[in-house]
């Protein structure tokens, strides 16, 4: 139907079959056949064939006001499946909350720069959360953080980002620990941890549970700001990747607690399904805005 609407457009426009079959490179009779396909499939006649040039009957005028916006429609419904295509449409992006105050300005920012025509819809949760999105297809791609040892489902592509590293931090102004500590040294202390969910915080509890270290989370939060005002004040030890810790921290005095027997590595992936087709070329570009984001935070860092 949509070639027989395409020559239908050519041969109404043009006034000729000759002309229509030069403009679509296509010969007269193929042509001819596409409009009478249409014809059978529309129910009826679109030309008066007794008369030169050809004259279109009341039907095809009728027609013809909607033949453009149905083609318009169309190809941009082929281009959505198509990964050589500009990505229109919306962007279900999710990013966990770990990292969402660190990155999320800047992937929105160049997605919209990069793709004017696309729309994107940004949602948080913590890695658990969104891989369940994804699973339900709630979200077309998430940024997400999983602890040592954990793998993603099979199904997901995944794109690893960058590696980093859990510390422990405390108090400047009040510190509970001066040196060094180790993870047995630790226990009795408050904590002020992310929510359930977060998949590193859950490793490091389970890891402090199976060494039989006593834990008191006093508080849980979503917000990494919250939680370091808290830590800043006093109230007890906190958990934090220590690339993303001085981003917008400055008025914050925290500091690493040096736990000898704490290593906890934490890869950073963007993860999707296969079949995004056109928001194919979306995962270049975050993948870029990020590493290019870690690669300033560390620098940053550095400085410090």
């Amino acid at each position: 139907m949509i070639d027989g609407l395409r020559a239908f457009l050519a041969v109404f426009e043009g006034q000729s079959l000759s002309k229509a079959a030069d403009k679509l490179s296509l010969t007269q009779s193929a042509v001819s056949r596409r409009i009478q396909q249409l014809e059978v499939t529309l129910g009826g006649a679109l030309f008066d064939r007794s008369s030169k040039p050809l004259k279109p009957t009341p039907s095809a005028h009728r027609i013809h006001a909607r033949s453009w916006e149905l083609l318009r429609n169309a190809e941009e419904l082929f281009a959505l499946a198509n990964v050589e295509s500009e990505p229109t449409g919306t962007l279900r992006l999710g990013v966990t909350h770990a990292i969402g105050d660190v990155v999320s300005l800047s992937l929105l920012t160049r997605l919209k720069t990069e793709f004017p025509a696309l729309d994107v819809q940004l949602c948080s949760d913590w890695t658990a959360g969104l891989l369940q999105k994804i699973d339900a297809a709630q979200v077309d791609a998430a940024v997400v953080m999983f602890a040592a040892g954990v793998r993603p489902p099979a199904y997901l592509e995944v794109r690893s980002l960058a590696t980093l590293h859990a510390v422990v931090i405390q108090s400047r102004k009040a510190p509970a620990f001066t040196g060094s500590a180790t993870l047995a040294g630790l226990s009795g202390q408050n904590w002020i941890l992310n929510a359930k969910g977060c998949g590193y915080r859950d490793a490091f509890v389970r890891e402090m549970h199976s060494r039989g270290v006593d834990m008191r989370i006093c508080v849980e939060s979503q917000s990494i700001d919250e939680q370091l005002r808290f830590i800043a004040s006093g109230l007890g030890l906190g958990l934090i990747s220590r690339e993303f810790l001085y981003h917008g921290t400055g008025k914050y005095e925290v500091s690493i607690v040096d736990v000898q027997d704490f290593l906890q590595p934490i890869s950073l992936c963007l993860v999707h399904v296969n079949g995004l087709g056109s928001l194919t070329k979306t995962l270049d570009a975050m993948t870029a805005t990020i590493n290019e984001t870690l690669s300033r935070l560390a620098q940053d860092n550095t400085s410090r």
